[in-house]
């Protein structure tokens, strides 16, 4: 059997809580919403919700979703963050994405309101 064989290929579809994201199709969804989010943040979700209520830094952001060599800025994570807190509000203005004050920020999903 070949090493690759063995090796787990991650999930296309990754649902944390009340999100859901479609690492093939690149789409996301607060539950039926669908979330129109670009490239980069389509790949800082999937950071988050890979580690959901865990510290991730801008610099494990940053090197993640720009890559290493590129010069980048801390305050393009907090940019991309930002608009991504605008775009996954629910109705009562509540976001997922939380600041960890001096380390980075934490994704805290929730969980998943069914009604009946």
């Amino acid at each position: 059997m070949s090493v690759l064989q063995n090796r787990t290929l991650p999930k296309p579809i990754i649902v944390c809580g009340e999100f859901i994201l479609d690492r093939e199709a690149l789409r996301a969804w607060r539950g039926a919403r669908e979330l129109n989010l670009s490239l980069r943040q389509l790949r800082i979700l999937e950071i988050f919700m890979e580690r959901p209520r865990q510290t991730i830094s801008r610099a494990f952001i940053q090197s993640s979703v720009w890559g290493s060599a590129a010069t980048v800025s801390g305050n393009n994570v907090d940019v991309e963050i930002g608009q991504m807190r605008k775009i996954m509000r629910d109705a009562d203005g509540n976001h997922p994405i939380r600041t960890i004050r001096g380390s980075g920020f934490a994704f805290e999903p929730g969980e998943v309101q069914t009604h009946g």
